[in-house]
């Protein structure tokens, strides 16, 4: 009998055990590298950690999802060095609460958050110039949101059925929003658009916002001559009466870049904080620099300035002189 009880209460305690275990909540462990890509996954209970180099693959479909799809997802970790968001790479993570977005995005492919329902906010940064169609469709909970400075483009059903979206800021560059970009947001009350895009809105972009009130600002386009070099951009477009913001450095051989100034020749230096009234022209003005042997000349839009002898010691020339004979300064 004594032993029959000894067994009875071992097996009373396994089950006690048995009981716990399977009634605690354990964390979900995945990991593994993202075929198609250099990027690492990596799911920690409710926290997903993508880190690597490169871009996210736009393989991924509803049918075909991505590795982490429908694993309760609550927050989203994207380290440095990641350049996109894939398409569908979140779609119907409808449990995901916040995502940190690095600047080294540039992308965020389509559906990449479509029926992200739990959503109420993302930072994007002002690296991301390309937003997908459908980037956002269905993000219910999201209640306000800023496109980056970059972004000329808002496609297609970008933010359809976003129904708590209350605030949207929309930038000066933009040229176009797809049809439907906004369907069914209903609780957006003020829409603030660039001028340029009076008249020439599709009747779907805010059909269903039914309490929306769309107004028009007025923008200016600052252009900008490299003066014989190169740049990056040759225009941005500014709000009137906002200041210019970081201005893109041009390049030209030989040459070092003084500034931008209002006038080819001349003219009045520009800095970030320069207020832009109307359209305006900017023009870049130049040095050139040699240092053959020691010798330090500048010149400014075929002027020569001044020369630095050997670091120690500097002539200054007057505008008169346009050109130095051979061993003018030799020893």
């Amino acid at each position: 009998m004594r032993k029959t009880r000894k067994i009875l209460a071992t097996l009373l305690t396994f089950a006690m055990l048995f009981s716990i275990f399977v009634g605690t909540s354990l964390p979900v462990m995945a990991a593994g590298p993202i075929a198609g890509s250099t990027l690492f996954w990596e799911l920690n209970d409710d926290t997903l950690t993508i880190t690597g180099i490169g871009d996210m693959p736009n393989s991924w479909r509803i049918g075909t999802p991505s590795p982490w799809y429908n694993n309760n997802i609550k927050e989203v970790i994207i380290s440095p060095g990641v350049t996109s968001i894939g398409q569908c790479a979140f779609v119907q993570c409808g449990s995901l609460e916040s995502i940190a977005i690095p600047a080294s995005v540039t992308r965020i492919e389509p559906s990449a958050f479509n029926g992200c329902t739990s959503l109420t906010s993302i930072t994007i940064p002002d690296s991301v110039t390309s937003i997908g169609a459908q980037a956002f469709e269905n993000c219910s909970s999201l209640e306000s949101i800023a496109i980056p400075a970059g972004v000329e483009r808002i496609e297609y059903d970008t933010f359809r059925g976003c129904s708590g979206l209350t605030s949207i800021a929309i930038p000066a560059n933009v040229t176009n929003i797809g049809h439907s970009a906004f369907y069914n947001c209903s609780s957006l009350t003020s829409v603030s658009l660039p001028g340029r895009l009076a008249g020439n809105l599709n009747s779907s972009v805010f059909a269903g916002c039914s309490n929306v009130e769309i107004s028009y600002r007025d923008t200016s386009v600052v252009t900008l001559d490299a003066t014989g070099g190169s740049v990056s951009t040759t225009s941005i477009i500014v709000l009137i009466g906002a200041r210019v913001g970081e201005l893109p450095t041009p390049t030209r051989d030989n040459d070092v870049f003084k500034g931008w100034y209002t006038a080819a020749s001349g003219g009045v230096p520009i800095s970030s904080d320069t207020v832009v009234t109307s359209d305006v022209t900017l023009y870049a003005h130049w040095g050139i620099k040699g240092t053959d042997s020691g010798v330090e000349f500048r010149i400014e839009n075929g002027v020569l300035k001044d020369v630095n002898l050997n670091g120690s010691s500097k002539v200054t020339m007057p505008n008169s002189v346009t050109s130095i004979g051979s061993y003018a300064f030799y020893g």
